[in-house]
């Protein structure tokens, strides 16, 4: 219940001032395509919605891993994960995809997404499978 109120507080909060940020071609998984919006309300908190399409299971991968977790890294160059998201393929469509809404409160500088083995790893893994340029928030 609390992620579903803090999603729909992301939500609501991402609207048309959000600023989206790309991810840069994977030589790993070429065909992944996503992005990054963001938004900062009020109180400097920084609203996230994550969204990537054709991106394998993550048991498909070399090494095999549990979940894919979105990280964002600050101005100090601390990362801080956003939390772990699965793939999931519709009936109509032959493309996997992914989404994650959460919030950070420190000014994200770039975006990562690791293959983890743990649900909720303290640090991020070595296997990054997409990672966004450097931004500034406007």
């Amino acid at each position: 219940m609390k992620i579903l109120i803090i999603g729909l507080l992301v939500i609501l909060t991402i609207g048309s001032c959000s600023q989206k940020t790309t991810f840069l071609p994977s030589s790993r998984l070429p065909t992944v395509q996503g992005y990054v919006k963001i938004r900062k309300d009020h109180n400097s908190h920084y609203g996230v919605i994550l969204s990537v399409t054709n991106l394998a299971n993550t048991q498909l991968l070399d090494p095999a891993k549990k979940n894919y977790v979105l990280w964002a890294e600050t101005a100090d160059i601390r990362s801080e994960s956003l939390g772990r998201f699965q793939t999931s393929k519709s009936m109509l469509s032959k493309s996997s995809k992914g989404k994650l809404a959460s919030i950070i409160t420190t000014e994200p500088v770039r975006f990562f997404i690791t293959a983890e083995e743990h649900d909720y790893p303290q640090f991020p893994s070595d296997q990054i499978i997409l990672m966004t340029k450097h931004f500034n928030l406007k």
